[in-house]
């Protein structure tokens, strides 16, 4: 199996951003765990449909921060969300793996180790969590991998940490 190739996180969200967005999320195999409301894609179109390209990234942001993930051929490939929790200084994040044809290569990982370098070198941020569907065990799997700790789990969901303490103790 090939591994992944470098991936890099990117902040300015493009029309043809928006379209894969939007076939990701038609995706039931992509959303199955997810949160979203099924007007996401709809909103999406709404903006396109004006000519409002320039506003994208501004929608994307707005409850938090927003990430497309590129390949080594600056492709798009998936997106990493981040949102602020009601503890200061610590973030829930997102992510996603837009082509069901890398799953299980690694892309993943490699974005969201290059997510937590962000969060704790740049940001200095106390903490990230992730809060998981306990059926989605490529996620478990993954948060795991990167160093993540159980954290309590309810009936649906387990919530995953790591503190910028121990993410420097893997360092």
């Amino acid at each position: 199996m090939k591994r992944a190739a470098s991936v890099f996180l990117r902040a300015d969200i493009t029309a043809s951003d928006a379209y894969a967005l939007i076939d990701w999320l038609k995706n039931k195999k992509i959303t199955k765990y997810m949160n979203e409301s099924p007007k996401v894609t709809e909103n999406i179109h709404t903006i396109l449909k004006q000519g409002n390209t320039p506003f994208l990234t501004m929608y994307f942001n707005r409850q938090g921060r927003f990430f497309m993930i590129d390949d080594d051929k600056n492709l798009p490939i998936g997106f990493i969300k981040l949102v602020e929790t009601e503890v200061e200084n610590s973030y829930e994040i997102v992510i996603a793996i837009g082509d069901e044809s890398i799953w299980g290569r690694g892309y993943g990982r490699n974005a969201v180790n290059k997510c937590l370098q962000m969060v704790f070198y740049e940001w200095r941020a106390d903490k990230i969590i992730a809060n998981i569907h306990y059926e989605n065990r490529h996620s478990i799997n993954l948060f795991e991998k990167m160093g993540l700790k159980k954290e309590k789990e309810n009936r649906n969901t387990i919530r995953y940490r790591i503190t910028k303490e121990e993410y420097l103790k893997r360092a």
